[in-house]
């Protein structure tokens, strides 16, 4: 069998690029290993304008933002009209390794996102959204109270009434909106988009297996296929094995409680401290950013009775605890992407590492990397890997 690309990994990364490459005409496969707790799967799905404790305009936001949004919303419109069904028993095999990440509560059933054989009336991956942002303490008011001056009324914005949150959150400082936020049903995309590889013949159901990767002069051969050129976007694992394993990955972890809150909205984003996020069935995703310091990738204890804490300390509703997942994020120590191909093997390429700002990253830089295989476009200098050219060639 010939392609002209072969992907590894169906996660943010690999589902934007094999969707690009189709919308340019390139044949691609992609080989995954389908497993319910994954970093994308696991993660809130909340594009944010501004990041961090002194609310930094996020990096290329004038670009990188209205493109996600543009490109979730064409997705979606791609999957309403391709899609005819769940038929998961499809594909070329199914692996049945251990999971990366794993559950500790049970599952929500995440993966039914539609009856068998239901023609969806809607796809809506992408929705416009707000964040009420609590200032936990006189400092961050008034670095939202300076920020607010510099981005205008672009990104931040004060609330008419700020007490008007009070039936629901204890608070003193008082709050602000960051806005417009969006947040992306990634359950219900990477689900979709699976459906439809598996349809078109284009997915590999299976672990990916190194020791059957073989290179050639023009290209690759993995089991049956043969492929001009190999991406690698499997996130963690890059970082474990295989061609680009030297490069500067700084893996954390992420975990979050899955909640029930009755009475809570669920039309706003909430953040003190921690994030309380509107969730597929009408839950709530509570989390923090990361964490560097872990030893495995279970859900632990410890993160469980700090929420916990925290929620019953700003949260005046009741909850109950229906999950809590945990899962490896693929970031880096410089905060940027990597994109492009292996400097001593140009047929072996990389998407990966778009770390907390992945629904963010993933299909603008998806996108440069398929425009390079289609057209030969450059890639952004700083996320392309031949800036490690130095490092990679001793691989």
């Amino acid at each position: 069998m010939q392609t002209s690309v072969l992907i590894v990994g169906q996660g943010l990364c690999g589902t934007w690029l094999s969707f690009w490459l189709q919308q340019m005409g390139i044949d691609c496969i992609v080989i995954d290993e389908e497993r319910p707790n994954t970093s994308t799967r696991v993660a809130s799905g909340v594009i944010n304008p501004v990041t961090g404790r002194r609310m930094t305009r996020t990096w290329m936001a004038d670009e990188v933002i209205p493109f996600a949004a543009k490109a979730y919303e064409e997705l979606g419109r791609v999957l309403r009209t391709k899609y005819e069904g769940r038929g998961t028993n499809e594909g070329r095999g199914q692996g049945q390794e251990q999971e990366q990440g794993r559950g500790q509560e049970g599952s929500l059933n995440k993966n039914d996102v539609f009856p068998a054989n239901h023609q969806p009336a809607t796809i809506q991956l992408i929705q416009r959204c707000d964040i009420i942002d609590f200032f936990n303490s006189p400092d961050r008011r008034k670095d939202f109270e300076e920020k607010a001056k510099q981005y205008a009324a672009e990104y931040l914005q004060w609330p008419q009434d700020e007490a008007a949150m009070q039936q629901h959150f204890r608070y003193e400082l008082g709050y602000g909106f960051i806005a417009p936020a969006y947040q992306v049903d990634l359950q219900t995309m990477l689900d979709g988009w699976r459906q439809y590889l598996l349809q078109q013949q284009q997915l590999l159901a299976q672990r990916f297996d190194a020791s059957q990767l073989q290179l050639l002069p023009n290209g690759v051969q993995y089991q049956d296929i043969r492929a001009d050129k190999i991406v690698f976007a499997d996130g963690i694992a890059a970082h474990a094995a295989g061609f680009f394993q030297l490069l500067p990955f700084a893996l954390n972890k992420g975990e979050a409680l899955i909640l029930q809150i009755e009475g809570l909205p669920n039309n706003h984003i909430y953040k003190k401290g921690n994030s309380l996020t509107p969730w597929r069935g009408g839950y709530f995703w509570a989390g923090s950013t990361y964490n560097n310091h872990y030893t495995n990738d279970q859900p632990s204890e410890a993160f469980r009775q700090q929420m916990e804490a925290w929620l019953q300390s700003v949260l005046k509703h009741p909850f109950s605890v229906l999950d809590h997942v945990a899962a490896i994020r693929p970031a880096t120590v410089e905060r940027r992407p990597f994109a492009g191909w292996h400097p001593q093997h140009p047929q072996v390429g990389i998407l990966n590492g778009t770390g907390t700002k992945g629904v963010t990253l993933a299909p603008y830089f998806a996108q440069q990397l398929a425009a390079n295989i289609a057209q030969q476009t450059s890639l952004l200098p700083v996320v392309d890997v031949a800036r490690f050219a130095r490092v990679l060639s001793r691989s």
